[in-house]
Order: structure tokens, then sequence, then C-alpha cells
């Protein structure tokens, strides 16, 4: 499979990824009225993407890929980075989210028949705190033959999709609207998919109104998202 037709595969909206139950903290903002509209839903889509994926969970992706799949070596080190991952994500919720969506994605290659999927879902699953969903992408892009920059912009397009689709499914914007919103993101985004991540790079962010509201996700009586 060539890297574009296995990057097609990977953001096809229809790929059981194991991301599609999670709103990253949108559930709750759509409560509280910070994301009420198109305008609103852009900021929150551009924030998640400037301020969280780009200098986090891309720099964790980045560092998965080139782990490449020789094991059992690339298998520790990969722990070593969910394990990094894990304590420097702020909130319990958030943690829980990525670890389901990464042993989710894990998961459904595994079924397809990837043993380096299944080999490190179960290392995963046995090791406290592992399993991150940008470790997951960046193990199973690399197997697939997707190259690094196919695989930042696929994960980076999968967040930004799947907050869409979860602000259509909230009742906060139709699909026009919710592809309007995808579209100026884009124009914002796409700059800094230009630039490498730095070889020295350390996964930071600083997100507090998601956090908060990702944190609190759990009050709510009732819920569409896990979280």
């Amino acid at each position: 499979m060539t890297s574009s037709l296995g990057a097609l595969l990977q953001a096809d909206p229809a790929f059981a990824s194991g991301a599609t139950s999670f709103s990253s903290g949108l559930e709750t903002l759509v409560a509280d009225g910070f994301v009420t509209d198109a305008d609103t839903l852009t900021r929150f889509l551009t924030d998640s993407v400037a301020l969280r994926w780009n200098t986090f969970d891309r720099v964790v992706l980045v560092r998965s890929h080139a782990l490449g799949l020789d094991t059992p070596r690339s298998d520790d080190a990969r722990l070593a980075l969910d394990r990094e991952t894990e304590i420097t994500t702020p909130g319990e919720r958030a943690r829980s989210a990525s670890r389901r969506a990464g042993i989710g994605l894990l998961g459904t290659w595994a079924r397809l028949g990837s043993l380096a999927a299944a080999r490190y879902r179960d290392l995963a699953r046995s090791t406290t705190g592992c399993g991150h969903l940008a470790v997951a992408q960046g193990l199973v892009h690399a197997e697939q033959g997707v190259s690094l920059a196919d695989s930042e912009a696929v994960a980076c397009w999968a967040l930004l999709s799947g907050q869409a689709s979860s602000a259509v499914r909230l009742g906060v914007v139709g699909h026009r609207a919710a592809q309007t919103a995808l579209l100026e993101a884009r124009r914002l985004v796409e700059p800094l998919l230009a630039h490498p991540v730095a070889a020295d790079a350390v996964p930071h962010a600083f997100t507090p109104v998601t956090d908060i509201a990702l944190e609190r996700h759990s009050l709510a009586e009732l819920k569409l998202f896990a979280s």
C-alpha cells in the first residue's frame, strides 16, 4: 500500500479509528456557552491544534513514528514514550480518553491482521498509563507505510474533522457550517504543518479552558460523548 493510499484509509471517517466517542471537551464547552456557532467552533478547532496538538500530540506522534518496528527495542522505547505522555497530560479524563482511543485504534488494526498493533496493544494493556492515541498513530502509520508528513496531516485532520462532527451531533452547527469552520481552520493550521517538529522538541500544551471542561464532563447528568 502506498503512503497516499494508506493515509486516505487512515483519514476515512468510516474507519474505526477509536476516537469517535470523544469530543475533546467540546460537549462541556457547548453546555457552558463557550462554543455556540461556526465562529466559536473555528476558534475551538484552531486552539486545539495550535495550543495542544501541534506542540504535544504531534511531537509524540513524530517520535513514535521514528521508532519503527524493530522489536523488542522499539516496543520498550514506545512504552517509555507512552509513560511520558501519561505523566505530562493534565487531567485524568484527558489521559483516559487518549488511552481508550489509542487502544481502540490498535485493536482495530490487530483485528485487520497487524501483528505489530496486536503486540503493542497487549503490551500497553498490561502496562499502567500506556496506549495513548498519538503513540498508537505513530506505530500503525509507520507499519502501514504512511510517510511522516502524511501521518501528521492525517492525525491533525482526524482531530479537526472529529471535533467538527461532534459539533454537528451536539446541534451547535449544521453540516455546511461545520465545513466552513473546517476550511477556516485549515487555512490557519496548514502553516504549522509546514514547519517540521524540532529534533529536541519536548511535548507541551496550554489549553486550561479545555482541560477544565474535560474534567467537568464527568459531572454532567446527560452525556453524548465519553469526554
